[in-house]
């Protein structure tokens, strides 16, 4: 049986470009998984992951959060469980541009609100506070951000279509179906500039 410990040699050293294809392998199967409800084991992937490239769950771990900040940075979802982390290496998202390649209409897919909200309120998404790298900047021009945009604007009114009729319902639950009327939905039907 292979030793699950790390190299310590590799400490400190880059990635090369096959342990970053295979971290990047591993965290769209998990991804994956998520997305279909799968259950999934993150300790089992890190250390499947420790075997073949001998680095560290602790680094294993950071990279999958630069996968993760390179997504966010695109406005793709990322992974639950794995927070954003900005400081990742050129190959990183070069690989995960190859990947993303693969995925026909990634970004042309329009967005569609989720069927069932676990909760109403989320913090904002991780943004980058310095410079993006050569790398990111070419991968981030391959999408197109009027259409991002045009889904970002057809996700909030979705978000607030589902506001409105949330409290529809609470005042009909509540024996107070006369009110219903009385809930405004003011973006839509007042103005956006009202606040």
């Amino acid at each position: 049986m292979e030793s699950e410990l790390p190299n310590p040699a590799q400490s400190g050293t880059d990635w090369s470009l096959e342990e970053v294809a295979a971290v990047v392998t591993d965290y769209f199967a998990m991804f994956a998984d998520e997305v279909a409800g799968r259950p999934y084991n993150k300790r089992e992937h890190n250390r499947a992951l420790q075997a073949v490239t001998g680095r560290s769950a602790g680094s294993i771990e950071f990279k999958h959060q630069n996968i993760s900040a390179v997504l966010a940075e695109l406005g793709l979802p990322w992974l639950r469980g794995h927070k954003p982390r900005f400081n990742y290496q050129d190959a990183l998202a070069a690989e995960i541009e190859g990947y993303l390649a693969g995925i026909p209409d990634l970004d042309a897919a329009p967005a569609s609100p989720p069927i069932a909200v676990r909760t109403l309120f989320v913090p904002p998404p991780a943004r980058q506070t310095g410079p993006r790298n050569a790398a990111m900047e070419r991968l981030v021009r391959k999408f197109d951000p009027a259409g991002r945009d045009e889904r970002n604007r057809a996700l909030g009114f979705a978000g607030e279509e589902f506001v409105v009729e949330v409290e529809k319902r609470r005042l009909h639950a509540a024996g107070r179906s006369d009110l219903t009327k009385k809930v405004v939905w003011v973006a839509r039907d007042e103005g956006d500039g009202v606040g």
